[in-house]
């Protein structure tokens, strides 16, 4: 059978997964792609339901081994269904396990970062993918930051989400969570605090960033034992946050394992 209406009551579920702002532990959410797709699988993430056109009937036939119920949907139903201008043609309904904080594990010197008021979904998924890169050990999203596991962000990973853990804390949780780790809180701050080369960043660090506009909580700002900026040569006033995340993460890791 093939869905080739968007009143589908399948159809209207994955409709109402991507409309949705917030996201609470153990709820599915929605994820577009073949490659993104393979990455859940490959991490050990639940694939609940998958819908694909038949143009990608052949790569849909090898992945499938019955654990996931497979639908075939007509171009119309997929265009519908995606947010891009040339769907990939393969979109799943997906569960992965969202830790507390309190159980999150980090392995080896912490390298943590964190987004407060990060808004905008490209800025977030850029972020989450340059810390799976780059080596952090988790991504930890404070409120008023958007949906980490929004179709947006989700595809702005390009498929990093299923690598790390992502989770949510509230500022006085992570605060808390840091006290008791003995893991230092640093916020990235313009024109303030240490150059970040100048830092010493191979301690056990939180890095916390925010977007341009609204920036990082004053109180969280107060209450860090590091603040670092990031020199520039050029007329610039300042990066995005997904660039500066970028460039804190390599200068930690340049650090941490002495390259050259």
């Amino acid at each position: 059978m093939v869905i080739t209406s968007v009143s589908n009551p399948w159809i209207k579920e994955v409709m109402s997964i991507k409309k949705r702002h917030a996201f609470y532990r153990n709820e599915a959410f929605w994820a577009e792609g073949l490659k993104v797709v393979l990455m859940a699988l490959g991490s050990g993430a639940e694939i609940k339901r998958l819908f694909y056109t038949a143009d990608n009937a052949a790569a849909i036939d090898k992945l499938n081994s019955g654990a996931f119920e497979v639908i075939e949907v007509s171009g119309h139903v997929m265009d519908k269904l995606t947010e891009t201008r040339t769907p990939q043609g393969v979109v799943a309904v997906v569960h992965k396990d969202v830790p507390p904080l309190g159980e999150l594990v980090i392995e080896g010197t912490a390298l943590v970062v964190v987004c407060d008021r990060v808004k905008d979904p490209g800025n977030c998924g850029a972020i989450i993918r340059t810390a799976d890169a780059l080596g952090a050990g988790a991504v930890i999203v404070l409120p008023r930051t958007c949906n980490p596991f929004s179709p947006k962000v989700v595809r702005a990973t390009a498929g990093s989400i299923f690598n790390i853990p992502v989770v949510y804390a509230s500022a006085e949780g992570l605060l808390s969570w840091v006290r008791q780790r003995g893991i230092t809180p640093v916020v990235t701050t313009p024109h303030a605090g240490i150059a970040i080369n100048k830092a010493d960043l191979t301690i056990p660090l939180a890095l916390i960033v925010g977007e341009e506009s609204a920036g990082i909580d004053p109180g969280l700002i107060d209450r860090a034992e590091l603040s670092v900026n990031i020199p520039m040569i050029g007329a610039a006033e300042s990066l995005n946050v997904a660039a500066c995340t970028s460039i804190c993460l390599y200068e930690a890791q340049r650090q941490r394992r002495k390259w050259l």
